[in-house]
């Protein structure tokens, strides 16, 4: 299925100690890596944010949400409506 990622500007405009911000090259570079399920990314891009900037001296904020459209295979093996969200 699709993956959709929702998220802030908080996201991209976080800098690191050299005032280079997040970016979205980085999210990019993230976002290629085949991630089996929302809660996967949404670690992952945590975990890119905190490494990048120190989370205790936001100055904006950082929200993101990742929604999966699941296909008609996977909705048949989930019994599910189609939606998988974290």
């Amino acid at each position: 299925g699709d993956t959709l990622l929702l998220y802030t500007d908080g996201v991209l405009e976080g800098t690191d100690r050299e005032d280079l911000p997040f970016g979205m090259d980085r999210l990019q570079r993230l976002m290629k890596n085949a991630y089996a399920t929302p809660e996967a990314l949404t670690g992952a891009l945590y975990r890119a944010i905190s490494e990048h900037q120190d989370m205790a001296r936001l100055n904006d904020d950082v929200t993101f949400l990742a929604v999966r459209l699941l296909d008609a295979i996977e909705r048949a093996e989930h019994g599910s409506a189609g939606l998988e969200s974290e």
